[in-house]
Parts: structure tokens; C-alpha cells; sequence
């Protein structure tokens, strides 16, 4: 008889073991969840939107999940730390895939209950919502397919620590999110250790975004053909390599702009519109990520 999900994961109890130690640092990076689940408990603020509505009704079993999922991870992380039996931390994965289903149908739900008194909590749990399926189509359907596919499709160690280490970022991302509804001051370095080694991000991040605006500053009314297609093609390149590096809640609507600007080129209609409106997006981004922790200037000399 062929074992279910859940008799798999308790044959995985081994894998919680902890590791040995090694001269040799791990590729997979460590992560330090300790209290993390009272962390990602809502930290209300005194600057943040006012909410009478029952807030732990609405977030706490938002972010109880995340913190379960981030948990999953952990066995992931110390199986491939380890490199012993990689190939069962797919069960993992499988599991992971249905909880994250699973909370993406809770959060539309929740989403769609609150009124317009909370309208800062309801855009950032539609964005949650909207991220999570991203990247959960990202790994179980483009970049690991064999994750969701029949059992016994070997997979490789890189692609298993690709999977995990995208699907890490989306979780912790997801509670940033929804914890600075209610405290926005709050960074993710201080709920997640390794948020700390991701400064090099935002650094890539404004640096590409700011190649992005050149290109479309670029563009007059007498471009070429060959112009337009190498912006096309740069916001392509940026949706794919770099755009998972933005906050989550601007995943969309990047995406939006994209897409009607890649959909009025191949109908041959006006640009000036659409690229009106993009440029100062574009800015408004970059001014976002100005704001980010690694560009305060106690730390702009280590870059």
C-alpha cells in the first residue's frame, strides 16, 4: 500500500537530527528561527492605521501558518546542510506545496471579508495572497518541476536548494508584509537573521532599476525598433532575474505595467501613455529601495 503524505513525513523525523559539525561551511544558508513564531506576531505601532476589527482573527493564523511553513523548511535546510537523503526532503516539498495552497485560498477568503476601514490590511494580504501563488508557480512549475510531478523524478541537490531558498524568501517576505500593517518601522533583519546577508539585493536591485529608468527615459517619440525591443526585452530580463528582489506588494503591478507595455508594442498602438505613467513608477521604486536599511549612510561605504 502506498504511504500518504503524512506517514512520510513522520519517516522524515531522522532528517530532524542535528547536523554534525564540519570544517566546511554549508551552502545552504542557516537560518535562526528562534521565537520566531512570537516574533511574527502583529507589532502594532502607534503611527499605524487604526483597526478595531479583530485583528488576531484575521493575521495571527496568516502568520501561525507562515512560521509552520518556514518550520517545513527547516528539515529541508538540514537535510541538504547535510547532503543525506536529499531526495526524501521532496515529500517535504510536496507538503509544503499543499499548506501553501491551501493558505493562499485562507487569505483571499480573509482578504475578501474585510471592509474599507481596513484597506491597508486587505491590500497587504491581496499582496501576500498574489505572491504566494508567484512563487509557488515559480518552483513547482518552472524552476523544479519534479516537485510537483510523479513519484521517483530524481532531482538535483542545486535545484532542491534553489526551490528551498526561493520559497524561504517568499514566506519571510509574506510576514514582513503583514506585520509593518502594523508596525512599518519595522526591518527584516530584526525577525530574520539571514535577512542580515541580503543587503547585497537591494544593492543589485537599485542598480538595475536605475538602468531600467535610463532605458525608458531613453525612448522619444522618433524610436527605433531596435530601441523598444532592447527596453522589452531589459524588462523581461528584470521580471525574471531581478523583480523577486522588490517588496512583494509591488510584484502586481510591476507585472501590469510590463505587460501593457510589451501588449501596446506588438499591437503597434501609442507608448507615450503607458511609458508616461511607468517612469515615474520606476522612480517611486527607487526611492523605496533608497529607504532600505543598507543605504543608510553609517552603511553606504561597504559598497
Amino acid at each position: 500500500m502506498k504511504p500518504n503524505i503524512q506517514e512520510e513525513i513522520i519517516d522524515l523525523s531522522e532528517l530532524l537530527r542535528p547536523a554534525p559539525h564540519h570544517a566546511e561551511a554549508s551552502p545552504v544558508p542557516a537560518s535562526n528561527d528562534r521565537n520566531s513564531e512570537t516574533k511574527l506576531r502583529p507589532q502594532v505601532s502607534a503611527s499605524a492605521e487604526p483597526i478595531n476589527f479583530p485583528v488576531d482573527e484575521v493575521v495571527q493564523p496568516v502568520s501561525t501558518e507562515l512560521h509552520s511553513l518556514l518550520s517545513h523548511l527547516k528539515i529541508i535546510e538540514g537535510a541538504l546542510a547535510q547532503g543525506r537523503d536529499i531526495q526524501r526532503t521532496v515529500v517535504v516539498f510536496k507538503l509544503i506545496h499543499h499548506r501553501t495552497l491551501s493558505l493562499i485560498g485562507k487569505i483571499e477568503t480573509l482578504a475578501a471579508q474585510l471592509g474599507a476601514s481596513h484597506e491597508t490590511l486587505r491590500v497587504a494580504l491581496d499582496a501576500t495572497g498574489f505572491a504566494l501563488k508567484h512563487e509557488v508557480r515559480r518552483v513547482y512549475e518552472v524552476e523544479a518541476k519534479g516537485l510537483s510531478g510523479p513519484e521517483g523524478v530524481q532531482l538535483s541537490r542545486s535545484a532542491l536548494i534553489r526551490a528551498y531558498g526561493l520559497l524561504q524568501n517568499c514566506f519571510q517576505q509574506s510576514a514582513i508584509t503583514l506585520i509593518q500593517v502594523f508596525n512599518p518601522t519595522l526591518e527584516g533583519d530584526e525577525l530574520f537573521e539571514e535577512y542580515k546577508a541580503r543587503s547585497g539585493q537591494s544593492v543589485i536591485l537599485r542598480k538595475e532599476l536605475m538602468m531600467l529608468l535610463q532605458k525608458v527615459r531613453g525612448i522619444t517619440k522618433d524610436y527605433g525598433v531596435l530601441q523598444m525591443l532592447n527596453v522589452i526585452n531589459s524588462l523581461k530580463r528584470f521580471r525574471q532575474e531581478t523583480m523577486h528582489f522588490l517588496m512583494y506588494r509591488d510584484w502586481e503591478s510591476f507585472e501590469a505595467f510590463v505587460d501593457e507595455i510589451i501588449t501596446t508594442y506588438d499591437e503597434a498602438g501609442a507608448l507615450d501613455p503607458v511609458l508616461n505613467k511607468f517612469t515615474p513608477y520606476l522612480e517611486t521604486l527607487i526611492n523605496h529601495v533608497n529607504m532600505r536599511a543598507v543605504f543608510n549612510t553609517k552603511n553606504l561605504r561597504l559598497y
